[in-house]
């Protein structure tokens, strides 16, 4: 939005101010100060806008990565715990144990006991959320409970 409004905003600033400069400028320089001013808050505002564009990441509910039984055996780590797949479909999160599997509604999700958990990729790591952080809202993401796999 911050960049919507510097781009509507200095096109007209600047015919603003090639009108008023074109009228003649005898001791009317002062005048234009105020429009100056707000020219320049507007080309910090357009260049700031810009620098954030490029370090934009898309959102997580964007990614529905396909992924191998293979690539999400093995420990995952995160400040809730620690939660260990088995190559033979069994798992460990804190003191439960069972069965796990990718359910095949979703190549996204899966099912840890009777829980859906989502799996996502971020920056090429696979990343796990328990089901209650698996909100498909990108304001509602909390990065610090996801589960990452432990190297």
């Amino acid at each position: 939005m911050l960049c919507l409004i510097a781009f509507l905003w200095l096109p007209v600033m600047l015919v603003t101010a090639i009108v008023t400069f074109g009228r003649g400028t005898k001791g009317q320089v002062r005048k234009l100060v105020p429009l100056l001013v707000i020219m320049v808050i507007q080309a910090v505002l357009l260049l700031a806008a810009w620098r954030e564009t490029r370090r934009w990441k898309s959102p997580i509910y964007d990614y529905s990565p396909e992924f191998g039984l293979g690539e999400l055996t093995g420990t995952w780590d995160s400040r809730r715990g620690t939660l260990v797949l088995n190559a033979d479909g069994s798992f460990e999160y804190g003191n439960a144990q069972g069965h796990w599997d990718p359910m095949a509604s979703y190549a996204a999700t899966l099912r840890i006991g009777q829980e859906a958990w989502c799996v996502y990729r971020r920056d090429g790591q696979f990343h796990l959320l328990r089901p209650e952080d698996c909100e498909w809202d990108a304001d509602n993401w909390n990065y610090s409970r996801a589960f990452t796999r432990r190297r």
